[in-house]
């Protein structure tokens, strides 16, 4: 399990598992036993019989009594501001349809519902919608919360957690926020999604951004969590996002961009994700790291880029992994560093004709490590399989790179490449190993098959040295 997730998902209040049913929820929740149980009737609640007609009323009353161990059944819609401020063991359950909306006018308050250094805050079936005031929905701070069937909608933003505190996302929709859908800020933690029993996953979509972790945070999205339709479905800004865990696939599809991390931000992935059809890009790191442990993950039909590492960023690939069908890359590195070994195939990338493109391309300073062993390949590119030009250096052992309809490997523009044998390097369409007269390559060339480089190092060859073959 990620070593992210073992230090942030455990910190401060662990919440109780509350089902779907309120009834069953007050019995599966610590200290029911003692606690107060009251029923809100808003706007188009059913006929009966309520405690109160507004949530913030029943909130207020209350707090009058104790500042923890309550229970609210709210029906209707509530059009109001609602603030939790230092109470503790607060469930609020809605019946079918009940809704916590944005009241009209010019906003007063930042956000509809606040929790203010609170603890073990339980949120369910419940739906805020934003309106003309494009408020936050809910503003988490110094706070642990839990949210289960929910749905934000309609907002400037969704969820913002920031502060000292820790919340739980699951099962609920997060969708058509101006900004962001999630966002989580100055040392917070947020855990999307179960790691086992998603039935139900969380959906984020045709949001600004769908989730943005910033300054230290840290989100962990789980289960088969999908991000959809945004216009970046996940973005890292000095915070660290983490997919992680289970056997389901977790998926980050349809955006605009995929995956943006500037500088000072990582991504972890254990367990299989999918990055899919985003229409500018699958995953940028500028100056941010990626690593990807374990798992089957499908990088497919990115526009331009796979995955694009520039600006000092790193990636580290070592695990089962697809990266196919973009139109200048399956990984770009522009001064930036990659390590792919294992099990790993990057195939159909790159068009023919276009300059800078083919299976992997590393340029302006950068450095690519490639160990694909004899499960992983590089094939199918319409470029080269591997580029390296303008002064950057690759490292091959044990690679496969073949069938591309280019070089296997071209070397250009003051760069070089060390052959560690064995690799195998035939059967592209070009030479199998290309260095124009200003890059050289050195090593051991056993396993090239038509080879132009005549800088190529004879002191680290065989007898007889390469050259032109």
């Amino acid at each position: 399990m990620s070593s992210v997730f073992s230090i942030r998902a455990r910190r401060g209040f662990v919440p109780c598992a509350a089902a779907l049913a309120f009834v069953t929820a007050l019995f599966a929740c610590p200290g029911t036993a003692a606690a107060n149980w009251v029923t809100v009737g808003c706007v188009g609640a059913p006929a009966g019989s309520y405690d109160y007609t507004s949530l913030a009323d029943a909130i207020a009353g209350l707090k009058a009594i104790s500042h923890r161990d309550h229970h609210v059944l709210v029906s209707g819609t509530c059009t109001e501001v609602v603030v939790l401020d230092l109470m503790e063991n607060i469930t609020i359950a809605g019946t079918s349809g009940a809704v916590l909306a944005e009241p009209s006018g010019p906003p007063t308050t930042p956000s509809v519902f606040a929790a203010i250094g609170s603890a073990g805050i339980a949120i369910e079936s419940l739906i805020f919608r934003g309106g003309a005031g494009r408020r936050t929905l809910l503003n988490v701070y110094d706070s642990n919360v839990e949210i289960r069937n929910c749905v934000f909608e309609n907002s400037s933003e969704g969820i913002f957690v920031h502060g000292n505190s820790n919340m739980f996302i699951r099962s609920s929709v997060i969708q058509d926020a101006d900004w962001y859908g999630v966002r989580v800020d100055d040392n917070a933690s947020v855990n999307i999604g179960d790691v086992e029993n998603d039935l139900v996953p969380t959906v984020i979509r045709r949001n600004g951004m769908g989730l943005i972790a910033r300054n230290d945070s840290v989100a962990n999205i789980h289960g088969a969590t999908s991000i959809s339709e945004n216009d970046i479905g996940v973005s890292g800004q000095g915070g660290t996002v983490a997919f992680c865990c289970g056997f389901h696939e977790r998926k980050v599809t349809g955006n605009r961009q995929g995956l943006s991390f500037l500088a000072g931000s990582k991504l972890i992935v254990e367990g299989a994700l999918r990055v899919e059809d985003n229409l500018y890009g699958g995953i940028s790191l500028a100056g941010a790291s990626a690593r990807f442990w374990w798992g089957e993950h499908t990088i497919r039909n990115n526009g331009p880029v796979g995955i694009a590492v520039s600006h000092g960023g790193s990636l580290h690939l070592s695990s089962n992994a697809t990266i196919e069908n973009h139109m200048q890359a399956g990984i770009s590195l522009a001064g930036g560093a990659a390590s792919v070994t294992g099990n790993v195939s990057i195939r159909n990338n790159g068009t023919l004709g276009s300059a800078l493109n083919g299976g992997i391309v590393a340029m302006s300073g950068s450095v690519v490590s490639l160990s694909t062993g004899s499960t992983g390949s590089v094939t199918g590119n319409a470029g080269p399989g591997l580029l390296v030009t303008h002064n950057s250096t690759a490292r091959l052992r044990a690679a496969t790179v073949s069938g591309n309809q280019s070089e296997g490997v071209r070397v250009a523009a003051l760069s070089s490449v060390l052959l560690l044998a064995p690799n195998t390097i035939t059967g592209n369409a070009g030479f199998d190993l290309a260095c124009m007269p200003n890059s050289y390559g050195s090593g051991n060339p056993t396993g090239v098959g038509r080879m132009f480089c005549p800088a190529f190092d004879k002191l680290l060859s065989p007898p007889g040295g390469p050259g032109e073959r």
